[in-house]
């Protein structure tokens, strides 16, 4: 739980102190190697992984979505795909739902593909209400594209009129930015 929580990397648990560590604590404690954590954690993943996904079959709700995509210092395109929903109680409620490795570009036709795929695995398809992008052309193909497919499937709100809401925080970036290049 500890490399979850933390964020430390599965290799830890051979690193020579931090096994000093643990054996100056607890000499009989055995030492799992990075292979056994690692399918420790996974198998960790799939559990929550399907009570989620049980969870929110529960819900009678519509789910409004976030999605980003970036490329990381190795030139690898990565992209981000989150849930949002009030819960019974009235509280927000969020969940990141996909975050994956993206072959090729950052096209709207590859994120829209991308997003699609990822709704459905989750069954939202039919509950969505809307998906919150930043400003870059790409993400008006991506949609575009997600639009039409969902209207084949389902109603949307309003037609998809307001399905795609720009990130507020994204545009007061740009704004702010901006007004720093003119007092400069």
């Amino acid at each position: 739980m500890a490399i979850i929580m933390h964020e430390y990397p599965f290799n830890i648990v051979e690193h020579d102190y931090f096994v000093d560590f643990i054996k100056s604590l607890r000499p009989t404690f055995p030492i799992k190697s990075r292979i056994t954590v690692r399918k420790d954690i996974l198998n960790i993943y799939e559990e929550e992984k399907k009570k989620l996904w049980q969870h929110l079959l529960t819900l009678s709700c519509r789910f409004s979505t976030t999605m980003d995509m970036w490329t990381s210092n190795q030139n690898k395109s990565y992209m981000c795909i989150t849930v949002h929903w009030i819960d019974d109680t009235w509280k927000m409620q969020k969940r990141i739902i996909k975050f994956m490795h993206v072959e090729g570009h950052h096209s709207g036709s590859n994120m829209c593909k991308e997003f699609y795929d990822s709704i459905v695995d989750w069954n939202l398809d039919r509950r969505l209400v809307g998906l919150t992008l930043d400003n870059a052309s790409s993400n008006d193909v991506c949609v575009k594209g997600v639009i039409l497919k969902l209207r084949k499937i389902s109603p949307l709100i309003c037609d998809g009129i307001f399905f795609h809401v720009r990130c507020f925080n994204h545009i007061l970036n740009l704004v702010a930015q901006d007004g720093l290049k003119q007092i400069t």
